[in-house]
C-alpha cells in the first residue's frame, strides 16, 4: 500500500500549516473540506481555444467570444496566465495584459512567446524564444502597464523558464545534468532545487510543486525544505499539472493512470494534512491545455478540462460529494485552456 512520507522538516508555508504535519495514508478516511455541496457552481471562465478567446458564464450557460480590441480576428496562443486581476494573452509574438473583468482595453506589454508570473503582484516575466532548434530564451520582467523593470537577459541553452520565485526565476534545465534550478537574474547564479527527471507542476510564492519517481514534492525555494506525497493506490504517480488554491492551502493535481485505469483529480490539503481523490472527475486532462486546472478567485470551486468522449469542462465545489460536468459545448477541436475569473 502506498503511504505518504513524513514531512522532512518544519512547515513549508507558515503560518497556515501546523508544525510538522504528517500526511495520512491516502486510503484512510478523510473528511472533505468545509463547503456547501448543495450550492450551484457559479462564476466566469476564460477559455483559449482553436477558435479564439471565449467567456463562459457558468451559472447561465452562456458562451461568448471575447473581442481583442486592436487585434485582427484569429487564433491566440493557447497558454493563459493570470496575475491577480490581470490575464496575459499572447498573439503574434506579443504579450497583452487583459483585465480579468474584461471591461477595459488590453495593454501591450512587449515581445514574447509566453509569460510567467513574477512574485510581485504588479509584474510579469516575458519570455521570448528564438526560432532555432537549440531553444534559447530571453527573459525580462515588466510591470503590467508594459514598463520594463529589468534589462533582457538570455538564458543558457536548454533552460526553460517556469515560474517566478523569490529572488528570480524557476528554470527547467534539460539533459542528464539538468533538473529544476533557481536562477538569479542579477548575478546569473543558479542553485539546484530538484534533480534531473523532475517535472514542474505549479508554484506559489516560494513553494514549488514537482513530481519524480511517482511522488509529489512540495519544496521551499528559499530553504530547500521538502514535503513528499506518495502516489495514490491505483495510479502511477503525478502528472505535470497542478494548481494551488488562492490562499495556498490546497493543491489540485492530476494523477498518471495505471494500467486499465483513468487519470484522477487529487486534492492535497496542506492545512488538514490530507490527500484525497475527487470522485466524478475521471477524464480530467493533463495535456493539450495550459492551464488545465483553475481555482475560482474565492477558492471554493475548482474547474478542469476533461475528455469523454469530446472535450469539455468539469467543476468541483469544495465539500461536494463529487465533481460535475458542465453542460457547455466548448468551441474548437482541441482541449481548452481555462482560467476562472
Amino acid at each position: 500500500m502506498a503511504a505518504v512520507a513524513a514531512l522532512l522538516a518544519v512547515r513549508l508555508m507558515a503560518p497556515q500549516l501546523a508544525p510538522e504535519p504528517l500526511l495520512p495514508s491516502p486510503t484512510s478516511g478523510v473528511s472533505p473540506p468545509a463547503g456547501d455541496p448543495n450550492q450551484v457552481v457559479r462564476g466566469r471562465l476564460l477559455l483559449a481555444t482553436d477558435d479564439g478567446l471565449f467567456r463562459v458564464d457558468v451559472d447561465i450557460g452562456a458562451v461568448r467570444a471575447v473581442a481583442l480590441g486592436g487585434l485582427a480576428p484569429g487564433a491566440i496562443d493557447r497558454r493563459l496566465v493570470r496575475q491577480h486581476d490581470t490575464v496575459i494573452v499572447v498573439r503574434d509574438r506579443a504579450a497583452h495584459a487583459l483585465p480579468a473583468s474584461l471591461d477595459r482595453p488590453m495593454v501591450r506589454l512587449g515581445r514574447a512567446s509566453f509569460a510567467v508570473p513574477s512574485t510581485r503582484a504588479d509584474r510579469m516575466w516575458l519570455v521570448d524564444q528564438a526560432p532555432d532548434p537549440d531553444r534559447w530564451f530571453t527573459v525580462r520582467e515588466v510591470r503590467l502597464d508594459g514598463t520594463p523593470t529589468s534589462p533582457a537577459r538570455t538564458l543558457p541553452l536548454g533552460r526553460i523558464p517556469r515560474a517566478g520565485v523569490p529572488g528570480g526565476l524557476l528554470i527547467s534545465a534539460l539533459g542528464k545534468a539538468g533538473g529544476l534550478l533557481v536562477w538569479e537574474p542579477v548575478t546569473g547564479r543558479t542553485r539546484l532545487l530538484a534533480p534531473s527527471g523532475a517535472s514542474f507542476l505549479a508554484a506559489r510564492n516560494a513553494v514549488v510543486a514537482w513530481s519524480a519517481g511517482g511522488r509529489l514534492h512540495l519544496t521551499d525555494a528559499r530553504s530547500g525544505q521538502d514535503q513528499i506525497v506518495a502516489a495514490l493506490p491505483g495510479t502511477a504517480g503525478f502528472d505535470a499539472v497542478g494548481a494551488f488554491s488562492p490562499d495556498g492551502a490546497m493543491l489540485a493535481v492530476i494523477t498518471v493512470p495505471a494500467a486499465f485505469a483513468a487519470s484522477a483529480l487529487v486534492l492535497v490539503d496542506l492545512r488538514r494534512g490530507s490527500v484525497r481523490r475527487v470522485e466524478g472527475a475521471e477524464g480530467a486532462l493533463s495535456g493539450g491545455c495550459d492551464p488545465c486546472l483553475s481555482w475560482s478567485p474565492a477558492g471554493d470551486d475548482l474547474f478542469f478540462a476533461r475528455v469523454g468522449p469530446s472535450f469539455g469542462l468539469g467543476a468541483y465545489r469544495l465539500g461536494a460529494p463529487r465533481a460535475t460536468m458542465l453542460p457547455f459545448e466548448v468551441p474548437g477541436v482541441s482541449p481548452p485552456s481555462l482560467l476562472a475569473l
